[in-house]
């Protein structure tokens, strides 16, 4: 893989106009779907709880070609000053004031908790992409604690067309007021021609923080991921851009496409992607990545007869 992607990024569309990654929510760390493709890539981070706002900062990254930090709070409106709840456990931050009404119930009530409202000077991403004279974005991560879908929607129908992938970390429960659920996103994402690649459901115990206090000790509270059943309080979704063949699409994009979706392990999609660009650009690089994609979705031979004891022995297992 990592010759591959030397030979896709070492190309001129590449040098002149590296993948654009935006991580809104970032926890100081390179998020882990980046990291195959970092180097060869500019990021834009957001990062509101910082406790001091400040403007877009250019940072010197061993991980990234280019990294900004904006350590900001975003808004999906050309906001002066909005409120910001400040919360105990800092990735709970958000400009929606916590549900603790609904709250009280879920065993994690805690984290939510508010340890300062500030008002403060807010920034939303068409301003963001103008000073740096970016207009377009390939990988667009969100986790804003309840605005994802409104942030998304901002940047306007058509750049979203374009995007490669979109992940977003909408609410199941109400752990914010007036927050974007996960029902809305994928209603509004059906919109557009991209498909759900992965879907992974997260979540809280429902019981009451005081009964969690007061009835069991420190020792029978290491227990309760075993005890107590976790229910659903979040989702963190995947979604990547099908390429439509109505749709104009660039051989940059098509490269894009594959490397993401490969990254993500949908080597299928992938090799549809390679074999549509090899009858669309005269590049044969194409072909070496349609035979990439198909060597990752066979078992090579020496391993079918492991392969097999395994899934026999899997079979009896369930029954």
């Amino acid at each position: 893989m990592e010759n591959l992607l030397n030979k896709i990024f070492a190309q001129n569309i590449f040098i002149q106009q590296p993948p654009i990654l935006v991580d809104i929510g970032a926890s100081g760390e390179v998020h882990e779907k980046f990291k195959p493709i970092a180097k060869y890539s500019i990021c834009i981070a957001f990062d509101a709880d910082d406790r001091e706002m400040h403007q877009v900062v250019t940072k010197d990254s061993k991980d990234y070609k280019k990294l900004y930090v904006v350590n900001s709070v975003l808004s999906e409106k050309d906001d002066d000053q909005i409120p910001f709840y400040l919360t105990k456990y800092p990735y709970c931050s958000s400009t929606l004031e916590p549900d603790t009404t609904n709250l009280k119930h879920w065993d994690r009530a805690d984290i939510f908790e508010i340890d300062k409202i500030s008002t403060i000077k807010a920034t939303n991403l068409t301003k963001v992409m103008n000073e740096l004279e970016i207009n377009s974005f390939d990988w667009f991560k969100t986790d804003s604690q309840g605005t994802d879908l409104r942030l998304f929607k901002s940047i306007g129908e058509t750049l979203i067309k374009k995007i490669i992938v979109t992940e977003f970390e909408p609410g199941l429960i109400n752990s914010y007021i007036g927050e974007d659920k996960l029902h809305s996103v994928l209603s509004y994402m059906d919109k557009f021609n991209f498909w759900l690649s992965d879907i992974k459901v997260r979540g809280f115990r429902r019981i009451k923080p005081d009964y969690k206090n007061n009835f069991f000790n420190n020792i029978e509270k290491t227990f309760f991921s075993k005890c107590l059943k976790q229910s659903p309080g979040w989702a963190e979704l995947t979604y990547i851009n099908a390429i439509s063949e109505e749709e104009d699409f660039s051989e940059r994009e098509f490269y894009l496409s594959w490397v993401f979706s490969t990254i993500l392990r949908q080597h299928g999609h992938a090799l549809d992607i390679a074999n549509r660009a090899l009858e669309k650009f005269p590049n044969d690089l194409f072909g070496e990545l349609a035979e990439f994609s198909l060597k990752k979705m066979k078992i090579p031979w020496y391993l079918l007869p492991f392969y097999m004891i395994k899934k026999n022995l899997s079979k009896r297992y369930r029954s």
